[in-house]
């Protein structure tokens, strides 16, 4: 019998810790992801690897500070609507602000412990994003809309004040927009990044995807750490149990340093990952000489892998340039065994970003219970955004999120191209006071003598326009480039005058000015060259 004609006395295997109405649908919810049918959980998850027995590992594995709840949405014949996993923790709503709130925010907490704290009623999963577990045919709205009433009614019989979805996929936002007419507040939350593997090599990806100064310096890094001595190796495994107390302590390395607040996962999570789901989570493991210096697990899905969960000694990682390295590793395995994708968890965003992964856009709904509440709630929550206690994040968006004119000027504004636009402009206005010279050289006046009855050609005023333009040009140059630098570069002109000269102008170019012009060329080259060696290594 299928999932949305059987029975609720079929459907689960024990009596829900609570049961309630929603307009003629109905709302059971359940302690254990074991006491839900696992035809259900199928029907709902089946297509992900956050399945039932993801959620039973986290349940059993994670339980310091969580509790875990399970929401079984039905219609009014008591088919099954949609299957929802809760958490209820208690929230540190200052975890992810930016660091001059969250100092303000530690100096009240001197007085208040309390301030800003509180139970959280959370749907979604305890780490990374979620989908709704949608069960067809059911309409997503319709499930949405109730899911919404759910979440309410039963954080009030809990007497928790604040509900949340946790890291939902932005694409569904269409779906999920009954929360926003509900009163949620929609908050950009930190989103995980991934790259389509769509290469055949590692090589491949470098010519193709990264730009020039980040190609050449993940080149030179692990250039840098093959010549290493010991020579690093990688093993990868399926089960960890003979080399937990090794790699553990690498994944708390990080984990202690990251700079927001997260859940940290148990040795017992790690585990028990590998002995039930061994064919789908995998252990890579980075040796020197003999002993492990860092540590990735991952999960294999479908044609995609998921790095999960990094680990690193910190006593080599920068030395070693261990992160790069490892990502480096993973790709190269994952196109020798035919993924075509690589997820990667949010964090570390500056490194991610210049390797060209693209945020997967989630959302973060909330909502108080309290109505005085939850209005100013709505004024205040963007304050506290996850995505926008970044600051890599944060410029990332607003790259993106720039208009053609701005993105126009922001490309504009770079000073190097800067030295190259005032050598352009500096050369025009030569031409412009040229032309506006020869033209007006038949005048006469008592003060020919000086040049002023130049002014009387249109080409010598552009000209002056040109120097002028030029003249800001270059304080901006300054602004942002040394002299010792800008100046030898500027010095461009003296090849691009004499050029455009012989072009337009028709003037002769003896061979020795010839042989000058190729010598400042030279030149350019030599003082250029140290320049684009610094910015590679940035």
């Amino acid at each position: 019998m299928s999932v949305m004609t059987a029975p609720l006395a079929e459907q689960t295997k024990r009596e829900p810790l609570d049961s309630f109405s929603l307009r003629g649908n109905h709302a059971h919810v359940f302690a254990r992801a074991a006491d839900v049918d696992l035809a259900i959980w199928c029907a709902a998850f089946g297509d992900s690897h956050k399945d039932f027995a993801y959620y039973q590992l986290i349940e059993e594995t994670m339980t310091t500070g969580f509790t875990y709840r399970y929401l079984l949405l039905l219609d009014e014949k008591q088919n099954a609507i949609a299957l929802q996993p809760l958490i209820i923790v208690d929230q540190d709503l200052a975890a992810t602000t930016r660091s001059t709130i969250a100092r303000a925010v530690a100096f009240v907490r001197k007085a208040w412990a309390r301030f800003l704290r509180t139970r959280m009623l959370m749907a979604g999963c305890l780490v990374g994003d979620h989908k709704p577990g949608v069960i067809a045919p059911a309409n997503p709205k319709h499930a949405a809309a109730l899911l919404a009433e759910a979440l309410m009614i039963y954080a009030r019989r809990q007497k928790i004040s604040l509900v949340s979805l946790k890291d939902f996929p932005a694409k569904m936002r269409a779906e999920l927009t009954p929360f926003v007419r509900a009163n949620y507040t929609r908050l950009a939350s930190f989103p995980p990044l991934m790259l389509d593997l769509n290469f055949a090599s590692f090589d491949e990806y470098m010519q193709t995807r990264l730009s020039r100064t980040t190609r050449k310096g993940l080149r030179r890094k692990l250039r840098e750490t093959a010549e290493s001595s010991p020579p690093i190796t990688m093993e990868v495994l399926s089960n960890c149990t003979e080399v937990i107390d090794e790699i553990y302590p690498l994944y708390l390395q990080v984990a202690d340093r990251a700079p927001v607040e997260f859940e940290i996962f148990s040795r017992e999570y790690f585990l028990e990952a590998g002995k039930r789901l061994q064919d789908r989570h995998r252990y890579f493991i980075w040796r020197r000489g003999g002993k492990a210096i860092a540590f990735s697990f991952c999960t294999i899905w479908q044609n995609a892998i998921y790095d999960n969960d990094i680990g690193l000694d910190y006593a080599v990682a920068h030395e070693l340039n261990l992160y790069y390295l490892t990502f480096h590793d993973l790709i190269a395995w994952a196109l020798e065994h035919g993924l075509t994708e690589y997820h990667c968890a949010p964090f570390n965003y500056d490194p991610k970003l210049h390797l060209r992964l693209v945020p997967v856009d989630v959302d973060l709904y909330v909502r108080h219970r309290s109505t005085i509440i939850n209005a100013v709630l709505k004024l205040v929550a963007p304050w506290f955004a996850p995505a926008n206690s970044d600051p890599a994040l944060r410029r990332h968006q607003q790259k993106t999120e720039l208009s053609p004119w701005k993105r126009f000027l922001k490309i504009v504004g770079n000073p190097w191209l800067q030295i190259a636009i005032n050598a352009v402009i500096v050369t025009i206005s030569e031409l412009f006071l040229k032309v506006g010279a020869r033209a007006t050289a038949h005048l006469s006046h008592h003060f020919s003598w000086s040049g002023v009855t130049g002014l009387a050609s249109v080409w010598t005023w552009l000209g002056i326009v040109c120097v002028i333009l030029s003249l800001f040009s270059w304080l901006y140059i300054l602004q942002h480039i040394p002299l010792s630098v800008a100046f030898p570069l500027s010095n461009s002109v003296h090849v691009l005058v004499p050029l455009t000269c012989w072009i337009f102008l028709g003037e002769l170019i003896s061979p020795r000015r010839w042989c000058g012009i190729a010598l400042v060329l030279i030149g350019l080259l030599v003082v250029a060259k140290p320049f684009s060696r610094i910015e590679e290594k940035l």
